[in-house]
């Protein structure tokens, strides 16, 4: 009987919530390229839908560049679903996108699967991707 009760309550903690290994979340690392880097923040924000995209972005995120052509980012936290993001280069740390009398951006810009827009920036579609495991994307920053 001993060896019963011994074997019940191995059972039990084996497959108690508190014994098993915690399941960590898929990361998303980013990483942005800049053409003749020199001073200042990137700044990277993503989306999760269409209605938000370049509006509201559930994050922001800044990094300085040192000199370097790439600055790389982590977001652990991410729900798996469909995402984009935009980045652009705050060359003089001013924490907002400089853009000219039409509204066309001074400063670098770039998107998720590198979208390119036409008289624009791209629609969410076109810079939209699953995410659901651990994944690594490039943006690169153009001057438009």
């Amino acid at each position: 009987m001993n060896r019963l009760v011994y074997l019940a309550i191995a059972v039990f903690l084996l497959y108690s919530p508190s014994a098993q290994v915690a399941q960590t979340r898929p990361v998303l690392r980013v990483t942005v390229e800049i053409n003749s880097p020199s001073q200042g923040l990137v700044v990277l924000t993503p989306f999760d839908s269409a209605d938000s995209f370049l509006e509201t972005p559930f994050l922001i995120l800044r990094k300085p560049v040192n000199m370097g052509a790439e600055v790389a980012f982590e977001l652990n936290n991410l729900k798996s679903g469909t995402y984009a993001i935009s980045a652009y280069y705050d060359r003089d740390n001013n924490n907002e996108l400089n853009t000219n009398f039409f509204g066309i951006p001074k400063e670098q810009v770039g998107f998720s699967n590198n979208a390119k827009g036409s008289f624009g920036p791209p629609d969410f579609e076109d810079a939209a991707f699953d995410f659901s495991y651990s994944t690594a994307i490039q943006i690169e920053l153009i001057s438009l």
